[in-house]
C-alpha cells in the first residue's frame, strides 16, 4: 500500500514539474537589461530607446510593440543599409530566440519614441515609462535612463531622415 502511494504521490509530483515547466516556457521568458533613451534635442519630435531583450525560455518570444507613457506613439524600427546609406525601416514583430538575445542599438533594432506628450522633452537624468508587449498578450514594464548618447554617423543619418 506504502508503495503505490508512494508511486502516486512521486507521478503526481512529477505532472506538477511538467506543468510548471510549460506555465514558464509559456510567460515571455524575457528579462530587460540596460534600457535607455536617446536625449532629445529641442527640436526634435522624436528619439529612441535601447536596451538588451533575453529570453530564458525554451521557446521564441515574439516582442509585437510598446506604449511609453511620455510618448504619443512607439513604433518598432531597424536600420538597415541600402545603397551605401543607412535607413530606418519598420518592423512588425521582434523574434528574442529561445535561450538567446537580441540588443536593441544605435544603428540596428530599436524603439521609436515619437511626440512627447504635452511637449515635455525627457532631459538627461530623466526616466522613461515603456511597456513591452508580447504575442502571447503578456507585457514587461520597463524604466528606461534618459541621458546623452553618441552613436555612428549613418545611423544619426536615419534617424534624420524619418
Amino acid at each position: 500500500m506504502k508503495s503505490l502511494q508512494r508511486r502516486l504521490w512521486v507521478s503526481c509530483l512529477a505532472a506538477f514539474c511538467s506543468l510548471a515547466d510549460v506555465a514558464i516556457a509559456g510567460g515571455p521568458g524575457v528579462s530587460v537589461e540596460g534600457a535607455w533613451v536617446r536625449e532629445m534635442p529641442p527640436a526634435m519630435q522624436l528619439t529612441a530607446a535601447y536596451m538588451v531583450l533575453k529570453n530564458t525560455a525554451i521557446e521564441p518570444s515574439t516582442l509585437i510593440g510598446a506604449t511609453a507613457l511620455d510618448f504619443v506613439k512607439v513604433e518598432m524600427h531597424e536600420t538597415v543599409q541600402h545603397l551605401g546609406k543607412a535607413q530606418m525601416q519598420g518592423i512588425k514583430e521582434l523574434i528574442i530566440p529561445a535561450k538567446g538575445q537580441v540588443v536593441l542599438q544605435p544603428g540596428g533594432y530599436h524603439l521609436m519614441l515619437i511626440t512627447p506628450q504635452k511637449n515635455v522633452l525627457p532631459r538627461a537624468g530623466d526616466q522613461v515609462a515603456l511597456t513591452l508587449n508580447f504575442k502571447n498578450g503578456t507585457s514587461i514594464d520597463v524604466k528606461a535612463k534618459v541621458q546623452k548618447g553618441t552613436e555612428d554617423p549613418a545611423a544619426a543619418d536615419a534617424h534624420h531622415m524619418h
